[in-house]
């Protein structure tokens, strides 16, 4: 009776998948030790929890139970065995047959036999049960007859569409925390060292704004900030009032200024502006900014307009704005390129040379009305300034929950109007009604997913294959459209040759400590002086966000070293050498040396390959480049059996051979 109702099971799974819309992802069950269940579509089979933290912040600290939920998707006909990376128990059923189970603290141990599977959707189900204490880890692997063990990728598993309760809470939730209710409804209960990150952002501050900010802007943002943005995460505070209030409230704004106010730029030329539009189109602004004076098709990605950037910065706080965005306001999404002077003054001709729309007519507020307005309507609860806030507000704890008071009202009159959707009101009341304890808990892997999402990372990269929004705009996927010596189409063939690298296995790819330096733009290199574009800094985010990107792929925010012999050092730099070794130094600069023969492409440079990534990424790259990356032009030197043609070197075998290399790059005195 079991075995058929297995047997059933499989196939009403199979019908589902046929007969359903599916969509890239699975279903994660999560269960803690009270029973209480959280469920959420992820990417990966894959998870990490450190050591007393909680599986989901919609659950109990302590132990707890997973399961995935979904299909492995084949391209072609495949013999595959699988495994797992991590500790505690797990077992693997696919097509309804239970092919792996495993438990102990190295999951790793244990492979299942070859399962022969055809092409198409497979129902699948993984099981997974923590340790009773310290770090739960897990990751799914397999091999095949041409390539060596990996992590299965995000590509191969499809869910059914549509979203469970636990998506919809965290919608909720993160709208809860980008908006900033909690500056305003606050919980005493939430410790800020583990909290929901997204609860510690501030915003611009109000400390010398009227050095940097233009007065008749500032009216016109108060007044209405959706007519300057789709989606503006500043609510309309001054709703029910005339044009005069915020008129009151940007001339008392207009009056906080520095002692040092920022030195004028210098006068533009059609150098400058020729300089600073082919900088903007290099560093890929465009992504994420639109030039044009109308709202077009490009709102609906969020791109900012450019259309008013005069009309809103001083003449030379544009300037040191582009230098330093974060300096008045640390979570700003604006990154921060590390622009020199002299870039900054050019980029700044440049976007004030752009066409304006009809600029405000000038005005004189009462500055002492717009103080009063400033401290009574909710300003300070967010923006720093040296004024005393009178505004008050119920705690979080104490709010009645409902659709048609307060700012969760269609049309607040007495609250702050932030112009939620009826979607996005919905979403909010169900996390407020269900989550709210969940705001005193951090969960670093969705924090870095959230991020991701919320600085547009995948406007510029490529990601679980899907190609950046960048090369969509016609105006950088069409070069052929310009005129000869037009500085967009140089740009293009410029940047476009080498662009910024693939996100897909950045957990797994780049180590934590590193990816930190490169976040918050503490390195001392560029990796790919080759490329045009420059990674950007977010100094905010960015440690948070590189342990969590490690956590989202099962990884350790700290990964482990491999054991390798000291003397292995020297086999690895004759190893990289021409002489009789891989020659690795005809394409790759290794410390200060530089490449020998860089013909088709030049490669990163060896000296930061084992400060840069992880050793099992390294591995897995050196075993077979075009697994990872099918249009590398890096050669393979094993074969399907792991065996290199240097017979002579460590009896041939690959994985030793590329592991001295490492111990090279590790040890090497000349490095």
């Amino acid at each position: 009776m079991k075995q058929l109702s297995t047997i059933l099971g499989f196939f009403l799974l199979v019908l589902s998948a046929n007969s359903q819309e599916t969509t890239p992802g699975l279903f994660l069950t999560l269960t803690d030790s009270t029973g209480k269940t959280d469920k959420q579509s992820v990417s990966l089979a894959a998870i990490y929890v450190g050591a007393g933290e909680s599986a989901s912040p919609l659950l109990a600290e302590g132990t707890f139970s997973a399961k995935w939920t979904g299909f492995l998707n084949l391209e072609k006909r495949s013999r595959l065995y699988f495994s797992f990376t991590g500790n505690g128990k797990v077992s693997l059923t696919i097509d309804g047959e239970n092919i792996l189970e495993a438990a102990g603290e190295n999951l790793g141990i244990v492979e299942s036999e070859r399962h022969r599977l055809s092409s198409g959707l497979h129902p699948i189900e993984i099981k997974y049960q923590s340790p009773k204490t310290g770090v739960s880890q897990l990751r799914m692997n397999w091999r095949g007859r041409d390539f060596a063990k990996e992590t299965v990728p995000a590509k191969a598993f499809f869910r059914e569409a549509g979203l469970t309760e636990g998506d919809q809470l965290r919608k909720g939730r993160n709208l809860f925390a980008q908006s900033g209710c909690i500056q305003c409804h606050t919980d005493e209960k939430i410790t800020k060292s583990q909290a929901m990150p997204e609860l510690l952002q501030d915003a611009p501050s109000f400390q010398g704004i009227g050095s940097r900010l233009n007065k008749e802007w500032m009216a016109s943002w108060i007044q209405n900030p959706k007519s300057h943005r789709r989606n503006p995460r500043m609510p309309n505070l001054l709703q029910n009032q005339d044009a005069k209030a915020s008129q009151n409230v940007a001339e008392w704004l207009a009056l906080q200024t520095e002692e040092a106010s920022p030195a004028p730029l210098p006068p533009a030329t059609q150098e400058s502006i020729a300089s600073g539009k082919l900088l903007f189109h290099t560093m890929g602004c465009l992504a994420c900014h639109d030039q044009q004076t109308k709202n077009t098709p490009a709102q609906q990605n969020e791109r900012i307009q450019l259309s008013n950037i005069a009309s809103k910065f001083q003449n030379g706080a544009l300037r040191d704005f582009l230098r330093k965005p974060s300096r008045h306001y640390a979570w700003i999404r604006m990154p921060d390129f590390s622009f020199t002077e002299k870039e900054a003054t050019q980029l700044a001709h440049y976007l004030r040379s752009l066409p304006q729309p009809t600029k405000t007519a000038p005005f004189t507020g009462d500055s002492q009305k717009g103080l009063q307005l400033i401290q009574q309507t909710g300003c300070l609860s967010c923006h720093k300034s040296g004024t005393k806030n009178t505004y008050s507000s119920k705690p979080l704890h104490a709010l009645k929950i409902t659709t048609d008071q307060g700012c969760l009202s269609p049309s607040p009159h007495n609250a702050p109007n932030y112009g939620f959707s009826e979607q996005q009101r919905m979403a909010l009341t169900l996390f407020l009604k269900k989550a709210q304890p969940s705001l005193a808990k951090r969960s670093l892997r969705e924090f870095a997913q959230r991020q991701v999402d919320s600085l547009q990372c995948k406007n510029c990269h490529p990601m679980h294959g899907q190609q950046p929004y960048i090369t969509t705009l016609p105006d950088l996927t069409s070069p052929a459209k310009h005129a000869p010596g037009d500085v967009e189409a140089e740009a293009h063939a410029a940047g476009q040759k080498k662009g910024p690298p693939d996100l897909t296995l950045i957990g797994e790819k780049l180590r934590t400590d590193w990816m930190t330096q490169l976040f918050e733009a503490q390195l001392s290199y560029k990796p790919r002086p080759w490329m045009k574009m420059r990674m950007p800094a977010f100094p905010a985010q960015g440690k948070l966000m590189a342990e969590g990107l490690a956590q989202l792929h099962g990884f350790a925010p700290t990964p482990s070293e491999p054991k390798i012999k000291a003397e292995w050092s020297e086999i690895g730099q004759k190893l990289i050498s021409t002489h009789g070794g891989f020659a690795c130094v005809a394409c790759h600069a290794v410390g200060k040396k530089p490449a020998l023969a860089p013909f088709e492409g030049q490669g990163l440079n060896f000296s930061y390959t084992q400060e840069r990534l992880t050793h099992e990424y390294y591995l897995r790259w050196m075993l077979n480049p075009q697994r990872l990356s099918p249009q590398s032009i890096m050669p393979r030197y094993s074969d399907e059996e792991g065996y290199s043609t240097l017979s002579d070197i460590l009896e041939g075998n690959a994985t030793d051979q590329f592991n001295a290399i490492w111990q090279y790059l590790k040890t090497g005195d000349d490095l």
